[in-house]
This record gives structure tokens, sequence and C-alpha cells, in this order.
């Protein structure tokens, strides 16, 4: 979880460095990139979106910890069964002539591959600035090696429990298509090996990642 973010983090630093970016969270849940960063929020509006009971929770206990929400940080509630997030974006005061960068972790075993072409040909539309899109997958299960399989049906067991099965695993191909599709391109895609060979290699600890972990990064440009 903390190398999926750090390859985001990285993503909206790069961004940024460019001008003024929007940063939109899709199923931001505890994510604290607002409150940890504040210094990325000189030149970054950070747009979290979420469930409305997810984010009242959050917010209760930020309050009830005095942690005082930046300027540059609104909390967008959305219903995605109900409610259109763009409107609740524009609302909230997305501009949609601005970079903006969309990430989505954690959500896409969770969502219908209807849902989530949807989603991106939605996103994709949304803003005429310059849009970024990351995400992270979990390939089939039946391609992962070793150990992982495993690892992976343990996870799906214990959240399908906890109410959330999950649903959809893709191929690289396959989101490439989903992403060529909805008007994204300059695909990179952060496999295993790649995320060990940026962020683990030359570690005197050996602390390194699974084999799970699978992100993609697309560019779109300017419309």
């Amino acid at each position: 979880m903390s190398v999926r973010s750090r390859i985001v983090e990285d993503a909206v630093a790069e961004a940024a460095a460019r001008g003024s970016l929007q940063y939109v969270i899709f199923g931001v849940g505890l994510d604290s990139f607002g409150l940890r960063r504040p210094s990325c929020l000189e030149h970054v509006q950070v747009f979290e979106v979420d469930h409305a009971d997810t984010q009242s929770w959050k917010t209760q206990r930020l309050a009830e910890i005095q942690c005082p929400i930046p300027e540059g940080l609104a909390y967008v509630d959305v219903d995605f069964e109900t409610e259109r997030f763009e409107d609740k974006l524009i609302s909230a005061g997305l501009q949609v002539d601005t970079p903006t960068l969309f990430s989505m972790l954690g959500v896409s075993q969770y969502i219908s591959n209807a849902a989530l072409e949807d989603l991106l040909k939605r996103t994709a539309a949304l803003v005429t600035g310059r849009r970024q899109f990351v995400m992270n997958f979990i390939p089939p299960i039946e391609t992962l090696p070793q150990a992982s399989p495993d690892a992976v049906r343990s996870i799906a067991t214990k959240s399908a429990v906890g109410g959330e099965p999950f649903v959809s695993f893709y191929t690289p191909e396959q989101l490439l298509g989903h992403l060529a599709a909805a008007g994204f391109s300059d695909v990179e895609h952060f496999g295993p090996d790649k995320i060990r060979h940026r962020y683990f290699s030359g570690r005197p600890d050996g602390l390194s990642t699974g084999n799970v972990l699978n992100i993609i990064k697309a560019d779109s440009g300017a419309l």
C-alpha cells in the first residue's frame, strides 16, 4: 500500500512541477495525501471522492484530534450508484480546463468491468486540459507466480466476508484497451519487477514487494 501511494504521489509531484494541477482521488478512503503533503497544496487542489458515510467518519475523526483541513483540500461526497461524480466535482470547484490527475487505488477489484470502462470514459470527458489516470489492479489469479494466488484468494475471501467481494481482475493488455477507448494514451505499466527495481533496489534491509501489485499510469495530453 505504501509503494502504490508512492508511485501515484511521484506522478502528482511530476505533474505539479509543470504548473497548476488538480488531483482527484476516487475511493479515497483513509488516504492522507492532503494532510501529509501541505507544500504540494501550493500548486495542487485535491478533491477526495468517496461515499458520504466514509467521508463523514473521516472528517469527524480529524475534528476529534483537532487536525485542521487545508484550504487546498476538498471532500466530495458521492453515491456512485445514484449520483454523477462529474456534477459533484464541479460543484466542489473542479475547473474543467485545468490539468487534472485522477487516481484510483484499491478499487478496481470491487467494481465490474463495465463500471470501470464507464468511469474511465466519463473521467476523460470531464476535463479538457491535460488528463492523467493512475490506478492499481489485480491480475487474473491463475497468472500470478509462486504463492501469490493463495495470498490473493485469502484476501478475497476475507473481503467477501466483509461484504466487499472481488469481482474483477485484469491483464495489462485489457486495461490498455480500456484506457485507449477512453482517450488515454502514453500508458506506463508498473509491474512487480519494475516496482522492485525502481523503489527497492539497493536497500540494505532487503525490504521488497510481492508479485501482486500492478499499476497503470496513462496520460491523454490536452484536447
